[in-house]
Formats: structure tokens, sequence, C-alpha cells
């Protein structure tokens, strides 16, 4: 896998981290150092890594968009059912793609 795949990839839907490197069969630590990667390469283009944030599946608990991997505890109820972070590339001139 290189990081051409992993933005192709990105490019067709909406991905976790997770999910990223079992389809590559990769470990979790490189999907997430290559994804750093590519969200600094494309500030200078028009495409951008839209992020969708982590979110606790009990209180609604939203975490910050600079984590690409699931965290394990939510902060403010303390539960563990934590939706992945789900990433994509996404032009500027187009509306990103729900679910």
């Amino acid at each position: 896998m290189n990081r051409q795949e992993l933005t192709s990839t990105l490019r067709q839907r909406e991905w976790a981290a997770s999910e990223l490197a079992r389809h590559f069969h990769v470990p979790l630590d490189e999907i997430v150092e290559d994804l750093r990667h590519i969200q600094k390469s494309l500030k200078h283009s028009a495409d951008k890594l839209n992020i969708d944030p982590a979110e606790c599946r009990k209180c609604g608990f939203r975490f910050s968009t600079d984590k690409f991997n699931k965290p394990s505890r939510c902060p403010e109820c303390k539960g563990n059912r934590i939706r992945d972070p789900l990433m994509e590339i996404v032009s500027e001139t187009s509306p990103p793609t729900k679910a």
C-alpha cells in the first residue's frame, strides 16, 4: 500500500482508520501516520480530508477532529461505546457525502 492508493480509496467513501488498516493489511499506526501526511498534503489543493469525529453512542459526546483512531472512553459519561471517526477526501467544490 502506498499513499496514492490510500488517497484513492478515501475518495470512494467514508472509512474508519481501523477499516483501512484491515483493508490494506497494515498496522493501524501506519494508517494513522499516512492519514496525517495526507491531511497536510491536501492543505494546498482543492481537496480536503473530511473527518466526522468519533462520537459516544451513550451520551452523544463528539470528540475533536484531530483524532484519527477511536478513543477508549468517553470523558463525559465514561462509557466505552464509541463510534469510530470516519474520514474521506472531498473536493472543496462539492459537498461531502453522508451515509
